[in-house]
């Protein structure tokens, strides 16, 4: 990453537990309920896990490796640098929740998300 990325900004402005549990819906409709729930009980262990363990770890050793073998910067936005980020991309998430339903669900999951 550092070999083409000398510089990065924190934090970072995507979605850093962004963890995909792809599968065919035909071949889902055919595992049992009790199988569909383990799957879905698990995929969201693993993604707290990645938010609130692994994500920080590795962006700490991103940060502080970064520096130390490939000369890269780091600068942190300010609160207020990155909330005015996040009002930027406003248009853009309701423009997405006009597309369908579901992305206006997933937009909704994601703004209360960010909130926290």
């Amino acid at each position: 990453m550092f070999e083409v990325a000398k510089h990065q900004s924190w934090p970072p402005v995507y979605a850093a537990a962004n963890i995909n549990f792809l599968v065919n819906l035909n071949a889902w409709k055919q595992l049992p309920k009790e199988y569909q729930d383990i799957l879905l009980e698990e995929t969201a262990k693993v993604s707290k896990y990645t938010y609130y363990e692994s994500g920080p770890a590795l962006e700490k050793i991103a940060i502080e490796e970064g520096k130390k073998q490939y000369g890269a910067e780091s600068t942190w936005l300010s609160d207020a640098e990155f909330a005015r980020f996040q009002q930027a991309v406003m248009p853009l998430w309701e423009e997405w929740e006009k597309k369908s339903p579901y992305c206006a669900q997933l937009t909704k999951i994601a703004k209360e998300f960010g909130k926290k």
